[in-house]
């Protein structure tokens, strides 16, 4: 079961953000979602075992946001959000 959700995330893009975009698009691949654009704005689905989480990104410059369109109603936004912070870290990094 799934709902919209007004989820809206922003962060600073890591210094290396032109490694950042493959990294995410191969991890969410191997983990059976798709992300879908550019280094500018698009689309992504991760599956979870409660249901997908689905969204829409934008970078501008340094900036970046999140907002997540769908997601399981057992999966609190701090837990999304987290996730998202820890990913961009981990696929971030020099």
């Amino acid at each position: 079961m799934a709902f919209m959700a007004d989820l809206k995330i922003d962060f600073e893009m890591p210094s290396n953000a032109g490694e950042l975009y493959p990294r995410l698009q191969e991890s969410i691949a191997k983990n059976k979602g798709t992300m879908t654009g550019d280094m500018e704005s698009g689309s992504f689905e991760i599956p979870t075992p409660f249901g997908p989480v689905k969204g829409n990104y934008q970078i501008n410059g340094s900036a970046g946001s999140v907002i997540v369109t769908e997601k399981p109603v057992f999966l609190a936004d701090s837990l999304i959000e987290g996730t998202l912070r820890d990913a961009l870290a981990k696929y971030g990094a020099n």
